[in-house]
């Protein structure tokens, strides 16, 4: 019989080597109690909260510690078999790479507090991983254990951490891509970010076969779309945000992302960043946005301030240069459901509505009051969208 949790410390756990192991190992499960006490009645909690210290960054982060009857290792590099069953194990609700020299390895260290402002304790196991190989390699943010039952596409110039805030209100198993040439993964060497091009990318970086609900945001949209009619078996259905091969050229022209990217290549200080993104109408609030705008840049040698993602680094001319127009023949020739998820004050019209209804077959559309970044805006409300959704898609 496995004992049980009063008065014992549930697991020991060390940090593993560097060889693409997980990033923590789970040790045998002891009884810490002194003789005697063995046979004594005891209480037995149904979860217990710890303080673990993350090795590598300096930071001591809650824990959750719940009986479960497999761990997957939270480290670089998801495993290649699921590990053997263990009773009384562990599992790490909060963790970064172990030995990571990423300045960023502590990036989980905000979802605590932002799992608080929510109303909830703790956020859900979340870890980075790579997919992929060579020039197909990309990272990623896993929520939850198991297999992924969504799939995130994030918009230019943004990250796989645009989806926090959904994800801790939906608490479901999911992926969050960071798009080529966005956040860690690997610029190309050619600077095409083209839905098309991306969706090769990301097809030929996944090992999930089917069954997920595809979501996407702005140009993480269009790739949706383009990746789900690339790879019919992978997605069940598929959720656009504020996207559609057609826009009001008038509300494209006041999106938020092309105002940042229009911006310069550098600046002196957060401060300065700052600044143009509140000009650029990406928010108001600075404590909201500062923290967004640090996991998408890094610091120069010369001090300065730059983005992570390429599309800052690429010429106007040659950024992004492609027509979405293009997209209507692989929207159409979905037969899964589609939703659209759109702001009243985004970068949709009502016409472009009509549009989409006349030429999607399964179509259905949410508005909500929000600009062109729902999920930043109403998180909660976008989560509770894309469940109804996934649970029943007609």
């Amino acid at each position: 019989m496995m004992p049980s949790y009063a008065g014992i410390r549930a697991s020991f756990l060390r940090p593993a080597g560097r060889s693409g192991n997980p990033a923590w190992q789970i040790l045998e499960e002891q009884d810490m109690r002194r003789p005697g006490e063995q046979d004594r009645p005891r209480r037995r909690p149904n979860r217990l909260r710890r303080q673990q210290r993350v090795v590598g960054t300096g930071h001591t982060v809650p824990v959750q510690v719940t009986p479960v009857t497999a761990v997957w290792g939270l480290g670089p590099c998801p495993p290649p078999s699921p590990p053997p069953k263990t009773s009384g194990s562990v599992l790490l609700s909060y963790t970064t790479r172990f030995g990571d020299p990423d300045p960023s390895a502590s990036e989980f260290e905000h979802l605590p507090d932002l799992a608080r402002k929510f109303g909830q304790q703790l956020p859900p196991p979340v870890r980075r991983v790579h997919l992929g190989v060579g020039t197909n390699r990309l990272h990623a943010i896993q929520w939850g254990v198991g297999d992924p039952e969504l799939l995130y596409l994030h918009g230019a110039g943004l990250h796989a951490h645009a989806w926090d805030a959904v994800q801790l209100h939906l608490r479901r198993p999911g992926l969050a891509l960071d798009l080529p040439g966005h956040g860690r993964s690997p610029w190309r060497e050619d600077a095409d970010y083209t839905p098309r091009t991306m969706a090769h990318a990301i097809s030929s970086a996944l090992d999930v076969t089917s069954n997920l609900v595809v979501v996407g945001h702005s140009l993480g949209g269009l790739t949706a779309i383009a990746l789900s009619a690339l790879r019919r078996e992978l997605a069940k259905a598929l959720v656009i945000i504020d996207t559609a091969p057609e826009r009001d050229p008038q509300r494209l022209r006041n999106n938020p992302a092309r105002a940042l990217l229009a911006g310069p290549g550098s600046y002196t200080d957060y401060e300065e960043l700052l600044e143009h993104a509140i000009r650029s109408g990406m928010g108001k609030d600075r404590e909201t946005l500062l923290p967004g705008l640090q996991r998408n840049t890094r610091q120069r040698p010369d001090g300065r301030i730059e983005f992570k993602h390429h599309l800052a680094s690429i010429s106007p001319e040659r950024r992004l240069q492609f027509d979405p127009r293009d997209l209507w023949p692989d929207l159409e020739s979905l037969e899964m459901p589609v939703l659209l998820v759109y702001g009243d004050t985004g970068t949709l019209a009502e016409k472009d509505i009509h549009r989409l209804s006349s030429r999607v077959r399964r179509f259905s559309s949410l508005r909500l009051p929000a600009g062109h970044n729902v999920h930043r805006d109403q998180p909660a409300a976008l989560a509770r969208a894309i469940a109804a959704f996934t649970d029943n898609p007609d």
